[in-house]
């Protein structure tokens, strides 16, 4: 076994914290105390491991040689082995410390739980190395390809020096460690390794890659560098690897990379960014509507916004030369201040518009929402003071927003109010009498207009941005469900909402019952037969445009039918929130008399698991 001295720390400390309790205890009266002992094996002389000891303020109380045994398990007069047996105290406050030194030193020295070649392939290749060459040009050679000087054990069998060697780097996790195995591996081929005989070497290439194939790996050559590497998915007969080094280089620092990017401060920054930059871009949107005139508040958002953009993608390194996929599209903004913007693009002979400025915004938040992504962010930040900030940001930009559109709207109808002429109108007369070209068709119109218009409505205007899942139904009775829709409440029959049958004496529509069958099955109905399933089309869509019309909102009520992120396999699922009718008998008290929907009461027999106080 070979070991760095970091390895020896490592092993030292795994033991003294592996020890179990009840060898921690000491005697009584002495908490603090522990006592614990261990044997050193394999090279480990007591000099090194006193050092050690002393290195992590551990002391050391007593030292012996561990006799030799004979087969029964007896000692063999007057004879030692090498090992000592060292008595340590380790008191109870080095635990914590010690428990965190060893954290550190193992993130300092990666292991893999599987090599990344078998021990077999290893072994293989090891033993015909010892068999070619002397054990000081295997130490050259070792040393040459990048093997750290203390994981070379000489004098030792030739084959086994090679072997311990190459077994350590592919357990390794460090990328150095990785690119020596296989250089290693490779170079052990190259014809100047075997005294020039190309065939020789040619042959030894083969053997080797018939080893290695068994672990995916291959032996190509790089003519960049001139040297052979063993590579994993590796054609043997490739002329130049260049290309293939890099990308196995450029995986690995993406690999990197997102570990980084997922650590908790790391994941707070991004889902920073990601919303900083969606605001920035609404600030630009808003400014290129009319860019000879911006505002002080206007321009103050955006340096804020702006500066705190480059703050984050700076810290994560995301600014570098070196571009990745995940920031290949990561830009300077388009200008520093929005007072400098127009005599900077006419400087550059550029044009000044949100068609133009977009496509390269929408490029870079592209790849901060793939990032985003791929660490799993969250849309709600842990820092309230710059969620708050963004909030005002956004609210500042909704008002401008608004009060743009209301003056564009008045221009225009001035516009069209000076530029409109009457149109003359053709009059003909047919059978005897007089008709006016186009009267019909508007009259129609009209007709059809005040038709929608008389059409019942929820009598609440709901504020912009209102979505479905933010309104709750509840049956009352047969004929009449209680509404609320944020703070907004109302109780209306079918008829108003419109699900009305034919007749005289209309009785409630299919699309009525049909909503009070998703009431019962939480709001989600899964059809399997074919023919019925059309008919739930049907109803689902028509039900659809009568809750859109009667709430005013312009979007399906309903998820997709297909399986989604929303809801597991294929269903008929409503994004509102519908509680069926509840059995009139049951006493109410007085905290669900607050509970006007009786959500609480629904989830108490629906899901109880969930409504536990």
């Amino acid at each position: 076994m070979v070991e760095r001295s970091l390895d020896k720390k490592i092993r030292v400390l795994r033991r003294i914290l592996e020890t179990s309790p009840d060898e921690r205890m000491g005697v009584k009266g002495e908490p603090h105390e522990i006592r614990t002992t261990d044997t050193y094996r394999v090279g480990v002389k007591r000099d090194p491991l006193v050092a050690i000891l002393n290195e992590l303020h551990l002391v050391v109380v007593g030292s012996h040689n561990i006799p030799l045994y004979d087969e029964d398990g007896e000692t063999v007069d007057g004879k030692w082995t090498d090992d000592y047996l060292l008595s340590i105290i380790v008191e109870k406050k080095d635990v914590d410390r010690l428990s965190i030194l060893l954290e550190q030193y193992e993130k300092q020295l990666p292991k893999r739980k599987k090599p990344i070649i078998r021990e077999k392939t290893l072994e293989l290749i090891a033993r015909k190395l010892g068999n070619l060459h002397t054990g000081t040009d295997l130490i050259k050679f070792l040393k040459n390809c990048g093997v750290d000087e203390e994981l070379i054990v000489y004098p030792n069998t030739k084959w086994l020096m090679v072997f311990d060697a190459m077994t350590y780097l592919s357990y390794s996790n460090e990328k150095g460690d990785t690119e020596a195995l296989y250089r290693i591996i490779g170079e052990a081929t190259h014809p100047l390794t075997n005294k020039g005989d190309v065939s020789f070497a040619e042959t030894l290439r083969n053997e080797f890659c018939s080893y290695l194939s068994y672990d995916n790996f291959g032996i190509v050559y790089d003519e960049k560098e001139g040297v052979y590497l063993a590579l994993p998915n590796a054609n043997k007969d490739e002329a130049n690897c260049f290309l293939f080094i890099e990308q196995v280089e450029f995986e690995e620092r993406q690999k990197k990379q997102l570990e980084f990017f997922s650590q908790p401060e790391n994941r707070e920054k991004i889902s920073l960014l990601r919303k900083t930059f969606q605001s920035l871009m609404n600030v630009i949107e808003v400014f290129c509507d009319n860019p000879s005139n911006p505002t002080s508040e206007l321009n103050n958002i955006y340096q804020f916004l702006n500066k705190l953009t480059w703050e984050i993608i700076n810290e994560l390194g995301l600014g570098g030369v070196e571009k990745a996929p995940r920031n290949k599209n990561y830009i300077p903004l388009p200008f520093s201040n929005l007072f400098a913007a127009e005599k900077q693009y006419q400087e550059q002979k550029r044009e000044l518009s949100w068609q133009k400025i977009r496509p390269e915004m929408n490029a870079m938040y592209g790849d901060i929402e793939e990032l985003y992504q791929e660490i799993n962010g969250s849309d709600i930040l842990i820092d309230s003071d710059k969620q708050e900030r963004l909030n005002k940001i956004q609210l500042s930009l909704s008002v401008l927003k608004k009060k743009r559109e209301i003056a564009k709207k008045v221009v225009l109808e001035r516009h069209n109010k000076i530029q409109s002429v009457s149109p003359i109108q053709k009059i003909e007369i047919v059978k005897g009498k007089l008709e006016v070209d186009g009267l019909r068709d508007g009259l129609k119109a009209i007709a059809q207009s005040k038709k929608e218009a008389d059409k019942p409505k929820f009598p609440h205007k709901l504020p912009a941005g209102t979505k479905w899942e933010e309104i709750a139904i509840k049956f009352e009775s047969e004929e009449d469900v209680y509404i609320q829709v944020k703070q907004f409440k109302h109780t209306a029959s079918y008829k108003e909402l419109g699900l009305v049958g034919r007749g005289k004496n209309p009785n409630p529509s299919e699309l009525w019952a049909f909503l009070k069958v998703l009431a019962k099955v939480n709001g989600e109905l899964a059809i399997q037969d074919a023919e019925a399933r059309d008919k739930y089309k049907k109803q689902k869509e028509l039900l659809a445009k009568a809750l859109k019309n009667y709430f005013s909102l312009d979007y399906d009520p309903f998820y997709p039918y297909r399986s989604s992120s929303e809801k597991r396999g294929n269903s008929y699922k409503i994004k509102i929130t519908l509680i069926p009718l509840q059995n009139s008998d049951k006493k109410t008290t007085a905290a669900e008399e607050d509970d006007d929907l009786g959500v609480k009461e629904y989830l108490k027999e629906q899901a109880p698991q969930v409504n536990e106080e």
